[in-house]
């Protein structure tokens, strides 16, 4: 049995690895996102400049096919490359600090040459180095452009997924973090329709990792007809939604609702939502002896065998927080793979 079970994670290690090699590939990040994530890129590339420049630019006349602001746009907006983050067109409030070499529009708006020094990329100059062409970079740490403007006290543990509501009303900004503009909470929702900064299969991706927990990343892709029948018996027995992204795959709002309770009507689909305050104590007596008759057999397994140090097992179970419906005892899972419990 012994040398069975060394064969069967030696082999499970090659697959994960083999997955996530793939992962990190272009052909692996197409499969995953689709293809929306990589278009022509006309960036870094001497033959593509008409692809932004009505003629060849000069220095002091880039000739623009529009402002500072559309020339991104056009491509960034309208599926043809990813959409920005971060906000623009917008004023910077008095708390944040714009250095003199972050250009702003005239009207003193952000654009995204604000932070993205378009011209280093025109010159085909450190491309490995600063493949986004980041104003002040290479940076060795990407959320190090952030605090040149804002002040890491005050963003450090922003979670805008918190703080959507204050006397009663929605926070515009807590919404613009992710949506391109602040969406109504009482219009229709319609599939695909969500006025996002980003496709949403990479939207989360921007803040929280590709595998923040088991079973993520085998999540990540267009449902069966019968899983997809059961998610929509599934939505109108619980009085939820279970939303797919733009070309109908899985995503973590599938089930997760990043929305604060409040933000929609708790009797409307989208504003159901499960969180706990702690954890349920029969849940907590399950994981303690699952954990106890596991812990050695999971230090064993788990071991880096780069520098033979074992690997710390987590063995705290959470509350569960942000979900649509409860996973406890199966019950998300199998309000979409109800067939697997079926005898």
């Amino acid at each position: 049995m012994g040398h069975l079970r060394v064969i069967f994670f030696s082999a499970l290690v090659l697959l994960l690895t083999a997955v996530l090699s793939a992962a990190v590939t272009e052909e692996g990040m197409v499969s995953l996102y689709g293809k929306e994530y990589f278009k022509v890129n006309p960036h870094w590339d001497a033959g593509k400049c008409f692809a932004c420049h009505d003629r060849t630019p000069r220095k002091g006349a880039l000739f623009l096919r529009g402002d500072e602001y559309t020339s991104c746009t056009i491509c960034h907006e309208r599926g043809k490359g990813s959409e920005e983050l971060h906000a623009v067109g917008t004023v910077p409030s008095v708390k944040i600090k714009i250095p003199p070499d972050f250009p702003l529009m005239p009207d003193r708006k952000t654009s995204c040459l604000t932070c993205h020094n378009h011209s280093v990329a025109c010159d085909l100059k450190d491309k490995k180095k600063n493949l986004y062409f980041l104003r002040g970079g290479p940076y060795a740490d990407m959320l190090d452009i952030c605090f040149r403007c804002h002040d890491k006290a005050d963003v450090k543990g922003y979670n805008p997924h918190e703080h959507q509501i204050k006397d009663g009303k929605i926070v515009d900004d807590r919404c613009i973090f992710c949506h391109s503009k602040v969406p109504d909470p009482k219009a229709k929702i319609i599939p695909g329709e969500y006025q996002l900064r980003r496709k949403l299969s990479l939207l989360c991706i921007g803040c929280h990792l590709l595998t923040p927990h088991s079973g993520a990343f085998e999540h990540l892709e267009k449902p069966k007809d019968r899983v997809l029948e059961a998610m929509k018996e599934s939505e109108k027995k619980y009085g939820i939604i279970f939303p797919l992204d733009e070309e109908g795959r899985m995503t973590c709002a599938t089930c997760h609702n990043p929305h604060e309770k409040g933000v929609f009507a708790e009797d409307k689909p989208a504003g159901t939502k499960y969180e706990e305050e702690k954890v349920p104590d029969e849940a907590e007596k399950k994981w303690k002896r699952m954990s106890l008759l596991r812990a050695k057999e999971l230090q064993y397994e788990m071991q880096n065998k780069k520098n033979g140090n074992g690997v710390k097992m987590d063995t705290a179970l959470r509350p569960e927080k942000n979900m649509r419906i409860s996973a406890r005892n199966g019950k998300l899972c199998m309000a979409c793979h109800r067939d697997r419990w079926k005898k």
